[in-house]
């Protein structure tokens, strides 16, 4: 139903004066292939490279993935937010049913979740959970 690789270019990208009130320039992008590493202190290069690692989110100049390998964590940092669980709900249904992805994970405590064991704060999200959110 999806196709194998798929290559997105960001609605954000724009440069002219006039895309300046709803654009941004290209170096506020995320840069490709950064990532955050889940352990915070390493002995040698064989630990980091062994360590668990999630690519770095934010706005990028082009997403390109493939549905079917792409994991995805939705983290918050805690506190009260009205209108966050219709963020959710809408970011779970789109992954799903836009883009393919077949695992979606929220991540309780915010960052503190990811440094937690597995899978402690973790919990799989789909549009059936999240029903109702």
């Amino acid at each position: 139903m999806y196709p194998e690789t798929k290559i997105y270019t960001s609605p954000l990208l724009g440069e002219s004066a006039e895309d300046k009130l709803f654009k941004i320039p290209e170096k506020s992008f995320v840069q490709k292939n950064t990532f955050i590493v889940q352990e915070k202190y390493f002995r040698d290069i064989v630990e980091l490279q062994s360590c668990f690692k999630f690519l770095r989110a934010g706005a990028m100049k082009e997403i390109i993935f493939k549905a079917e390998e792409t994991k995805v964590a939705i983290v918050t940092c805690g506190g009260l937010c009205p209108g966050l669980n219709t963020v959710i709900k809408g970011l779970v249904d789109c992954l799903e049913f836009e883009y393919g992805v077949k695992e979606i994970w929220g991540i309780k405590w915010g960052y503190r979740g990811f440094y937690e064991e597995f899978p402690k704060y973790w919990t799989e999200l789909n549009s059936g959970n999240c029903k109702g959110i």
